[in-house]
């Protein structure tokens, strides 16, 4: 993928840091790029995300060996999935979860139907071929859905209502 060509349909208008075009036109312009990028996956990775996709130490991933395929997990496996920086043990969502304290839209959404709102993106890194400098974790390194991810295991931890079933955006690296 030519990096200089995809950076120029960056939503992100620089003057006032907001989109300057609709979801659909940015699918529109990412699917050459990325045309084995699931749509959901395209909006909430690519198209929210944009500068952290983007970023100078994201590409080694190689954007265009990766494939998609939308599965189901159980509850129990949501402790393999492993994030970098480390939400969990730095403490994040215990005042959304646990004191209730704080509440977001997507607390609120997440502890009244036991999953998370969308499917988080998660690379297998066990059946990928995962080289290179960065040290991908094992068996599932996450790759989007840090605060979903996170509200789920509090939500586990503190023996709260959850679904037993819940779908990822299963990803490997080919």
């Amino acid at each position: 993928m030519d990096k200089e060509k995809f950076l120029e349909i960056s939503p992100i208008d620089p003057t006032r840091q907001d989109k300057r075009f609709a979801i659909e036109e940015f699918i529109e312009k990412a699917r050459p790029f990325l045309p084995h990028f699931p749509d959901d996956v395209l909006e909430q990775w690519v198209y929210e995300n944009f500068s952290i996709f983007s970023s100078e130490d994201r590409w080694e991933i190689g954007y265009d060996r990766l494939r998609f395929s939308e599965v189901m997990i159980t509850s129990e496996m949501v402790w393999d999935i492993y994030d970098l920086p480390n939400y969990y043990d730095a403490g994040i969502g215990y005042a959304e979860i646990c004191e209730k304290t704080l509440v977001t839209m997507l607390s609120d959404y997440m502890l009244a139907n036991g999953t998370w709102p969308r499917p988080i993106i998660v690379l297998d890194t066990e059946n990928s071929n995962a080289d290179g400098e960065y040290e991908y974790l094992r068996p599932y390194h996450l790759l989007e859905g840090h605060r979903r991810l996170v509200y789920l295991k509090r939500m586990l931890d503190s023996g709260l209502a959850v679904q037993e079933h819940h779908t990822i955006w299963k990803v490997i690296r080919v």
